[in-house]
């Protein structure tokens, strides 16, 4: 079975749905209208991005279950990451430091990369002025019913995570900003962990490093 969001999650995504579906209409009247290609890109932007929030809220409302795996590039989120982050205003710069040779992971693409957006959007509200991006192949780890297992790491250099949040860093509420929820970390981990994974963090100096681990496609039974 998958991970179980609890009450709080699931009346937030139902909260969600009504405003996702007014920004989806008011994107495409915008895709529609707008005279400029740079608008257009942005107005569908808007739109792909309210159409993924909708489809991950119908998600929380739904029993857990399994996710839909199949073998996917972990490339291909991560640059979808980078390209909408790019997108927002005082943007961190985004390193990338991947192994092209890296064999598929299995997994939900759509999942992981809402994932890497949290992680993403962590490190821009954190103030960090580079993200690096780094993808390698783990010798020696092993996550249940994997032979072999893919790293995916996000490091920022912002201004990391108080000593005494750190325990709880995971826990949904927790947050070391005055308005924030603490729901993005939680969810992630969440999403590591119904892939048969793990999302762990570190203190890097400066900032944050979040590793990722994840099955090879290959190695699923």
């Amino acid at each position: 079975g998958g991970a179980d969001y609890g009450p709080g999650l699931r009346t937030l995504a139902h909260e969600l749905l009504n405003p996702l579906a007014g920004m989806r209409g008011a994107a495409q009247l915008l895709e529609r209208d707008a005279l400029a290609p740079a608008q257009r890109e942005l107005a569908s932007l808007i739109r792909e991005e309210a159409d993924r929030l909708a489809a991950l809220a119908a998600r929380l409302l739904r029993p857990p279950s399994a996710a839909s795996l199949s073998a996917f590039d972990v490339h291909e989120p991560l640059q979808r990451v980078a390209a909408l982050l790019a997108a927002q205003p005082d943007a961190p710069r985004v390193l990338r430091d991947y192994d092209p040779s890296l064999p598929p992971a299995q997994g939900d693409a759509e999942r992981i990369l809402q994932l890497l957006l949290n992680l993403a959007r962590n490190a821009h509200e954190a103030g960090a002025r580079t993200l690096t991006l780094r993808t390698r192949a783990e010798i020696g780890t092993r996550l249940p019913g994997a032979h072999r297992v893919l790293r995916i790491e996000v490091q920022d250099d912002g201004h990391g995570v108080m000593p005494e949040l750190r325990a709880r860093l995971f826990e949904p509420w927790v947050s070391g900003r005055s308005d924030g929820t603490g729901l993005g970390l939680a969810l992630a981990r969440a999403i590591a962990r119904e892939h048969g994974g793990e999302l762990d963090y570190a203190p890097a100096d400066p900032g944050s490093l979040f590793v990722l681990r994840l099955p090879q496609a290959e190695a699923m039974p």
